[in-house]
């Protein structure tokens, strides 16, 4: 079921909001927008000088007619002369040098930025309220770094938080302080030392002063009674930008996280918001993002999926025995209005969109069951996917099986070892890996779910491979935070050439050769996050990627992620990253 629009109609469900936004803002950003994100075009449309400068500066020189415009840097020294840029003394006193001038206008941010980069950065400064939803690996983190350093340089940030996962927080400490020079510390969620900042006990009085910007976890936005934590922090730092990472944490408008994100955001000038898998199936979690950046883009959920979503109508079992009827979404229309709608609020870019090449290698290496694991499916009751991922699953005896799943009788049992001789795609792994080690490949990430059978894969890889070089080693969620760098450092300096891990975010082995997805991952957004810990660049470097997958239900979710794939292409356009180059290869390998 979908609605059918006048032309009228679909004209206003297209027309994009500013909500909020001067007209200066938006003559800016349409400018920006009209010379295009690939880094030639955006060098010859705008000088590279204009991004250190203040956005409002740039917008005056944008609603310069083209006639007039001239030279950026010559209408920048006239406003320098005129006193209107007081920042810049050299201007003050007398005409600079090509060269001092560049010297005055260089900023503190500690990198360096490619075209793209610096688009994003001019557009996240002129936009204020944005989803920033480039594809994992081309440096959202570091866009953001130098947005902050900027600010910083004009004496414009107050202050500024940060709210990320757990997992992430250390790292994003590392990454701030190394590209901007800002003071940021992390913030702990739990109530005792949430309750030592605001007593006072805590930091000094000197300390809070040469804080730049915090550092929170996304716990805290789960909490329920959060609100007041988070109103104390506004009065306490008094920032003025807000960064939310993985902004899809907060989900539909019903959760706690949304409720809290609504609290930390009020009122903030500035306001980022980053998830390069903003496009989801469900349209509420989309909606309930753009809600936090303005109220008014859209008029509520159900005119959202009136006319951007292709909806079932189904009756479904309630509590109490009643039947109740549930919109489903089946597919999203009008995607073109949708993107226009939102464009001064969302900026994203792929490799394809950049013109960089994408050299993936993919395929995908299907196993058969034995017999002895069709007959343990039989017997486990829908719940074969983990027993053969998962050694102690493998036994009736653990404590992971309730007797509804696996009662515990002699003619139930089923205990089979999860070694290479009775897995055979623990066996198809080892085989792999000596075929790839063979050929010179020397830089592996393997993706395995379970911590034990991350325990297996390592000695084993030690016993086989150990005489040829082969130096595994493990990290998980169970990993220390203290200790999760010093591995990823080990494994891009090449000291560990294998790294066995559940982790899918916030990991940068840019050395990576090859990862082995030897989980099956269902979600096409979780694959495209563990395919990006080795893909953190935008060279031509060849990234092999291999899927394996036992005939059945296994082969058959990697199905269904396919088609998820296909709903994102419908919303994003002509999108394409390395996780549909992943799936569109494992479907092929299923039709054979």
């Amino acid at each position: 079921m979908a609605r059918i629009f006048s032309q009228e109609e679909l004209k206003q469900i297209g027309k994009p909001q500013t909500c909020g936004k001067t007209d200066s803002q938006v003559r800016g950003l349409e400018h920006l927008l009209r010379t295009g994100v690939c880094g030639d075009e955006l060098g010859k449309s705008l000088e590279e000088s204009m991004y250190d400068f203040p956005e409002e500066i740039v917008l005056d020189y944008l609603q310069t007619p083209l006639a007039a415009r001239g030279s950026f840097i010559e209408y920048a020294k006239q406003r320098a002369l005129s006193g209107d840029i007081k920042a810049y003394e050299p201007f003050l006193t007398k005409t600079p040098t090509e060269e001092e001038f560049m010297q005055c206008i260089d900023t503190e941010f500690h990198g360096s930025l490619d075209e793209y980069q610096k688009f994003g950065v001019a557009y996240m400064l002129a936009a204020k309220h944005l989803l920033l939803g480039d594809e994992c690996g081309l440096g959202k983190t570091v866009e953001l770094c130098s947005a902050l350093s900027r600010l910083k340089k004009r004496g414009r940030l107050q202050g500024f938080v940060v709210c990320v996962e757990s997992d992430a927080a250390e790292q994003w400490q590392r990454e701030i302080v190394r590209f901007s020079g800002l003071n940021a510390v992390v913030i702990d969620s739990c109530n005792a030392t949430l309750r030592k900042l605001f007593n006072g006990d805590l930091f000094t009085e000197e300390e809070l002063a040469n804080i730049d910007g915090i550092i929170i976890k996304h716990s805290l936005l789960a909490q329920k009674y959060a609100v007041t934590y988070l109103e104390k922090l506004h009065e306490l730092f008094d920032f003025n930008v807000c960064v939310l990472d993985e902004s899809s944490v907060v989900k539909s408008m019903k959760t706690n996280s949304f409720v809290n994100a609504q609290a930390l955001v009020h009122d903030v000038e500035y306001v980022f918001l980053l998830n390069a898998t903003a496009f989801e199936l469900v349209i509420e979690d989309l909606y309930a993002q753009f809600v936090l950046l303005s109220p008014d883009i859209f008029k509520n959920k159900t005119w959202v999926e009136d006319r951007f979503c292709k909806i079932r109508l189904e009756k479904v079992w309630v509590k109490g025995g009643k039947q109740k009827t549930k919109r489903v979404i089946v597919s999203y229309v009008n995607t073109d209005l949708f993107r226009s709608r939102v464009k001064y609020f969302y900026l994203a870019r792929t490799r394809q969109e950049l013109g960089f090449v994408r050299n993936n290698v993919c395929s995908c290496e299907l196993f058969e069951k034995t017999k002895e694991m069709n007959h343990g499916i039989k017997t486990c009751g829908g719940r074969w996917a983990e027993v053969l991922n998962c050694p102690s699953l493998c036994d009736w005896n653990s404590a992971y099986l309730t007797p509804d799943i696996a009662p515990l009788t002699d003619k139930r049992t089923f205990n089979l070892p999860m070694d290479a001789e009775h897995m055979p795609k623990l066996k198809g792994l080892y085989d792999l890996i000596e075929r790839k080690w063979q050929a010179g490949v020397r830089h592996i990430v393997i993706y395995c779910y379970h911590t034990e059978t991350q325990d297996i894969i390592c000695s084993d890889l030690v016993k086989r491979f150990g005489h040829l070089g082969v130096a595994p080693a493990i990290l998980s969620g169970q990993t220390r935070a203290q200790d999760r760098q010093e591995l990823v450092d080990a494994f891009n300096k090449g000291e560990v050439n294998v790294l066995i891990t559940n982790i899918c975010k916030s990991l940068n082995l840019s050395i990576g050769e090859l990862c082995i997805f030897y989980s099956v991952v269902t979600n096409p957004s979780r694959l495209l996050q563990i395919a990006s810990r080795i893909n953190r660049d935008t060279s031509a470097k060849v990234r092999e990627y291999v899927v394996m997958a036992y005939h059945g239900e296994e082969l058959a979710n990697i199905l269904n992620a396919y088609k998820r794939s296909e709903n994102k292409k419908k919303l994003l356009g002509d999108y394409a990253d390395a996780s549909t180059d992943i799936l569109a290869v494992c479907k092929a390998e299923a039709m054979k």
